[in-house]
């Protein structure tokens, strides 16, 4: 093989994994809103009939560390983390907990067919957040301001509809 043709396979093959990457991407993002989805509609079911909503924060979160623990038991063991890293997955626990019993709380006194929906307007928040803190990291595109626009009107439309 000479030069070009090695060059041309090495894109081919990078192209490739990079297409992988971005339809496993896709795969777990369709399956995390099935699961949040059905996470919501058993919150609202347990938060009415069950137990008050910090409790049930309590129980989701504490079975979701149990099997992630258990999940990356192997992981830890490894070592080899910084001090920085440490903080913002401590930081992101906090946010995401947060947004876990903020999210039980307005499923006890809300429908869920409407607070889901509002949970469900965190893109735009993540686009804001993103284009301030992963500015190194993330590109933000127009194709993609557009479609977090588009997630929130449809979230809007159903909030408003209702």
């Amino acid at each position: 093989m000479t030069a070009t043709t090695d060059r041309a396979a090495a894109r081919t093959a990078d192209e490739r994994a990079g297409a992988r990457r971005t339809l496993a991407g896709i795969a777990f993002g369709l399956t995390a809103a099935v699961a949040y989805g059905t996470a919501q509609v058993l919150a609202r079911h347990s938060v009415s009939d069950l137990a008050p909503p910090l409790v049930g924060t309590f129980i989701a979160l504490a079975w979701g560390t149990l099997g992630f623990f258990l999940l990356t038991v192997r992981g830890l063991q490894r070592g080899g983390y910084s001090g920085r890293g440490v903080l913002y997955f401590a930081a992101a626990g906090v946010c995401s907990a947060g947004g876990v019993m903020l999210m039980f709380q307005a499923l006890s006194r809300g429908n869920v067919v409407v607070v889901s929906p509002l949970v469900s307007t965190n893109p735009l928040f993540t686009l804001v957040l993103a284009a301030v803190l992963l500015r190194d990291v993330e590109r933000i595109t127009r194709r993609t301001i557009v479609g977090a626009l588009l997630v929130v009107l449809g979230v809007v439309v159903v909030t408003v509809a209702r």
